[in-house]
This record gives C-alpha cells, sequence and structure tokens, in this order.
C-alpha cells in the first residue's frame, strides 16, 4: 500500500493537534523565541548606533533585506581579541532582563547614541518607557 503526501500530511497534523503537551511545549518555544529576537535588537543596536525598536520593526517588515547602518565607531578589520573586547563592551550596554523602567530611562538618558541625539529629556524617557514595556512584552 502507498500512501500519498496529502495521507502523510493528515496523519501528522492528527497527532500534533492531539498531543497538548506537544503544543504547550510548541507555544513555550515561540514565547521564548520572542524574548530572544528582542534581545537581538538590542544588541545590534549596540553595535549599529540604531534604535533597536526601528530594528525590529524593519526585521518584521522587510526580513532579512532590512540590513542596519554600521556604527562609525565600530572597526572594520578587527582581530579575534578585539572582537571580543567590542563584544564585551557592547553587551555590558544592553540592559538585562530583570531591569525596571527607572534603569531605562537613566541609560536613555545619559546615552550619547545616535538616536538619542537632539531629543529632549521628555522625549528620552517616552522612548524608554516604550523600550522596557517593549522588552518586557511577552513575560507578563
Amino acid at each position: 500500500m502507498k500512501i500519498t503526501k496529502s495521507q502523510i500530511k493528515q496523519i501528522l497534523l492528527e497527532e500534533v493537534e492531539s498531543n497538548d503537551r506537544l503544543i504547550s511545549a510548541i507555544h513555550d518555544l515561540t514565547s521564548t523565541m520572542e524574548d530572544l529576537d528582542i534581545s537581538i535588537d538590542y544588541l545590534a543596536a549596540a553595535f549599529t548606533g540604531e534604535d533597536p525598536m526601528s530594528l525590529g520593526s524593519a526585521q518584521k517588515t522587510m526580513g532579512r533585506f532590512a540590513t542596519p547602518t554600521r556604527k562609525p565607531s565600530a572597526p572594520k578589520d578587527i582581530d579575534e581579541a578585539q572582537l571580543k573586547q567590542y563584544v564585551m563592551e557592547a553587551l555590558d550596554e544592553v540592559l538585562g532582563p530583570d531591569a525596571e523602567t527607572e534603569d531605562y530611562i537613566e541609560d536613555f538618558e545619559k546615552s550619547d547614541a545616535p538616536q538619542f541625539k537632539g531629543k529632549s529629556k521628555e522625549k528620552k524617557r517616552k522612548m524608554a518607557i516604550a523600550a522596557h514595556a517593549k522588552a518586557n512584552e511577552g513575560s507578563k
């Protein structure tokens, strides 16, 4: 007896739909991936100097075709030790998952990143509150 593609798809679909633990595991995995995506946006922002939320928006609309501009201070030709140092400095700039809204506000107000140039203290505060809310969106 030969099984067709549509029959195999139907069997797999029935198995997946009938397994509540599998559905729960997939849901847990996808919400973790969303948190990772946000973390990567913040890491990319540390390297490029762009706003993490605009990076995320560009990637959602353009996918892999979205390319951030390179931060002028980012060296182009570096050795492994320099790269490691640069990554460690960039990671130190990124707020951790347990950061409070006030941590974001303080960080945004003292930052010299290009996305904050010419912004008022109130505008930076609003941006910080929005960034904190976005970072904690899936954890509630």
